[in-house]
């Protein structure tokens, strides 16, 4: 027994509580226990009584959803909103990457993420209506950081049902995709400018792996985009290195 027990069981007192224990073979296990003293008819401790439940898959189930837990913090953006998306709980993570301190978020609303075009939308009303109904919302989002600048999100937002089935609340994890669409739509830019000219133009990756090529490219090789597309381009090869 630990000191902390024995030295309440000493007093009379009884001790309650979860205790970590050692199996003969050395296996450790967990167990919700009661210490209860045994008094004499003059009320002074003669023995202890223990009675004890093994609740260790509880403990081992609750420290692998912990660990879960821990790993997403550390590697998306989590905010926790109320059903009607005010901000209750948020991470390290999505503050920094929206440029907010925790105080100027928590008790505020989802709508000061928003563009401000976007804010009294029918389609966000009915985006906050969905979740609470208790609908889960993925994709690709446009949101706006504390700066003003336009950033882009991978995220999904998910209600979290009660006792009885019925949502609480709204847990949202999200990845910053901004680089990437930012880099989608220079490509989308790029092609609008070579879809018009009949000069031949491919684009490759830094690796040389062809991305995209205009009608002119096509009219002068002969190729056609499913004949290169995603293999290396030789030109470029030789450019690149």
């Amino acid at each position: 027994w630990s000191s902390d027990v024995c030295s309440s069981d000493l007093a009379g007192q009884h001790v309650s509580g979860e205790f970590c224990r050692v199996k003969q073979d050395g296996q450790r296990i967990w167990l919700q226990a009661c210490y209860a003293p045994v008094l004499d008819w003059r009320g002074r401790p003669v023995s202890v009584l223990k009675i004890a439940q093994d609740i260790t898959p509880r403990v081992l189930h609750d420290l692998d959803m912990t660990q879960r837990l821990q790993a997403i913090d550390g590697s998306q953006a989590v905010i926790e909103f109320t059903l009607e998306g005010r901000v209750i709980a948020v991470n390290d993570l999505f503050l920094q990457a929206l440029g907010y301190t925790r105080d100027e978020v928590i008790g505020q609303h989802h709508a000061m993420f928003m563009p401000s075009g976007e804010r009294d939308s029918p389609e966000y009303a009915a985006f906050w209506r969905r979740l609470r109904e208790g609908q889960f919302q993925s994709g690709e989002f446009k949101r706006q950081q504390k700066s003003g600048a336009p950033m882009w999100i991978q995220a999904c937002y998910t209600p979290v049902l009660d006792i009885d089935g019925r949502p609480s609340r709204v847990i949202k994890l999200a990845t910053d995709i901004t680089l990437q669409v930012l880099a989608q739509n220079e490509h989308k830019q790029l092609s609008l400018v070579a879809d018009g000219t009949d000069t031949s133009v491919i684009i490759t990756d830094p690796d040389g792996l062809v991305q995209y090529v205009n009608p002119g490219f096509i009219k002068l090789t002969g190729h056609f985009p499913l004949d290169i597309m995603g293999k290396r381009d030789r030109k470029s090869t030789r450019l690149n290195s």
